[in-house]
Formats: structure tokens, sequence, C-alpha cells
């Protein structure tokens, strides 16, 4: 009996998907993979794995010995490293979610960047602006813009940003400059419409205290790449990260407004589902991409309202 092989392969399984995908990962045989599993649920007496021809997913029993069973790997491999840290390469598969904008205009070139230096990571991109879940088996790291609303995750801050008010020329000049965040009730404002209503209200800072507005518009959409694209064409105002349209505000295709009354922080982070020991390749991640958004913070900054 492998207590450790066990849970390797177990985690292996949950962070695939498929017995199949584990075997191949593992250079084993999917009875192989089958037998451990099987073992593994009749050691502990409870299921681990629902179980299909296709797909595998954790019990809730299972989610619990997973994040164990990953944070008891994580800990033998850092002790192993620590012997010989500087013979420990970067190899493997990270998986990353972020927003659609974010990842297509700024982290896809870095991440080209960074697999020219590490060519033994494979990284594994995911874009969406609803919120992922890097529970077990989802994701290794995400980046995400404002503070953290679960405290169980861990995050790591790579650069500094805002968000700021922003339209086109053409509408401002059609619509008119807002002065006040009450103004914005006058004006067509493009929101991104999901789940959560807390997106329909835009938030600032004035000099009593946070002002929050109830904003409406024509038109709403759940792509920040759809919202942004509005904004240009002068369907009205968006609030969006200053890294997404910095490239736009120094084309003059977007203006930022109120700058009297600026938007909390929202600073880039990447984010964990583990305190725990990260694999080299992770950390070797995170490193690279915090030097880089590093370098171009100051020049995003920069673009926006004085």
């Amino acid at each position: 009996m492998d207590i450790f092989e066990d849970m390797r392969t177990l985690v292996t399984v949950a962070r695939s998907g498929s017995l199949s995908a584990a075997a191949r990962e593992l250079s084993v045989s999917v009875p192989m993979v089958s037998k451990r599993i099987n073992a593994l649920e009749a050691r502990l007496g409870v299921r681990l794995l629902y179980r299909t021809t296709r797909r595998c997913s954790l019990t809730a029993e299972g989610e619990r010995y997973f994040r164990d069973a990953q944070r008891i790997l994580d800990d033998v491999a850092e002790v192993e490293s620590s012997v010989n840290a500087a013979a420990v390469e970067a190899a493997g598969t990270v998986r990353i979610t972020a927003t659609s904008g974010f990842g297509r205009r700024v982290l896809a070139p870095l991440l080209s960047g960074f697999c020219s230096e590490q060519p033994k990571v494979h990284l594994r991109l995911s874009l969406s602006d609803a919120v992922q879940d890097i529970g077990p088996g989802r994701y290794d790291v995400a980046l995400r813009l404002g503070p953290l609303t679960d405290s169980t995750l861990v995050a790591t801050k790579l650069a500094s940003n805002r968000r700021l008010v922003v339209g086109s020329p053409d509408y401002l000049a059609r619509a008119g400059i807002p002065l006040h965040p009450q103004d914005l009730l006058a004006h067509q404002c493009i929101v991104i419409q999901g789940s959560s209503e807390a997106l329909l209200e835009w938030t600032f800072r004035g000099p009593d205290g946070p002002i929050h507005i109830p904003v409406r518009g024509a038109i709403s959409t759940e792509n920040g790449d759809v919202q942004q694209e509005l904004a240009r064409l002068g369907a009205g105002l968006a609030l969006k990260s200053a890294w997404d349209v910095a490239d736009d505000l120094r084309a003059g295709q977007l203006v930022g407004v109120l700058p009297d009354y600026p938007c909390p922080p929202a600073d880039l982070y990447a984010v964990y589902a583990s305190r725990h020991f990260q694999p080299r390749r992770v950390t070797a991640l995170v490193s690279y991409l915090k030097a880089a958004l590093q370098q171009r913070e100051a020049k995003v900054l920069a673009l926006l309202p004085p």
C-alpha cells in the first residue's frame, strides 16, 4: 500500500476530470487508476468520486480529502525541493482564469513571453467576465481586480489599478460631460449585467465619503469587451479598469470623466485557493507577471485624469 500514490491519483483525477486523463498524466493504465481509487475509498470507508463513463467529480467527502491530500503532497514537494532548490525547475501545467478584456489585451502577450522563458511549463488560459470558482480541480491561479470578497482565498498584489468612467468624445459632445456622480442619473450608462445587483451601482469617493450611484442605460451586457466597444461607438458611459482602456485613452477614442470623484482602488491580484506551498511553476508565473506588470504600471496610471 502506497498512500502517497493513492493521494496523488485522487488529486490527479479530480484535476483532470476523468480516469483516462489521469491515467495519461500518471503514465499508468485506466484500470490501475480505478484500482487505486477503489482501494482508497475502501480504506476510508467513504465514496470520494462520482464516476460516469466520461467524467468524474468529487463528493463532499472527496472535496475535503482533496484539499488535505493536495496540502500534504505540496508539503512533501516543498521538503524535497528545499534540499536543492536551485535544481528544481518550473514544469507542468498551470490553469489560469482572468477577465476577457484584460486577458486578451494584457495577459496573453505576457504569457507568450513567459513560455519562451519557461519552455517546460504549459498554460491553460480561460477568459470570462464572470467570477470563476477556483476550488478543487478548477484553476491554479486567478487574475482578479479589486478587494477579495472570500476570506478563504490567498492573494498576491501584482499591480496598482483604478477604475474610471469613460465615454467617447462624440458621446460627451452630444450628452454633456458629467461633473458630479449624480449627473450619471441623466446619462446612458452601459453596465455589466451579471448575477449581482452590485454591478448596477457605481461607487465614487467624495469629500464627505463614498457616493453610490444606481446607474441604468438602454444597453447592458455580460461581456466587458462588448461594453468597451459600445462606449467607443458612443452608446454611453462605461466604468472600466485603467488596464482595459489604456490604449483607447492614449488614442483618444475614450475620455475619462469625473476626475474630482475617483473610484475606489481596484488593484490587480493573483489569487490562489490554498494557503500552502505553491508549485514552482505557479510561483514562477506569478513572479514573472508581477515584474512585467509593474514595469507598465506607471505608464497606464499616468493616462488617467489627474
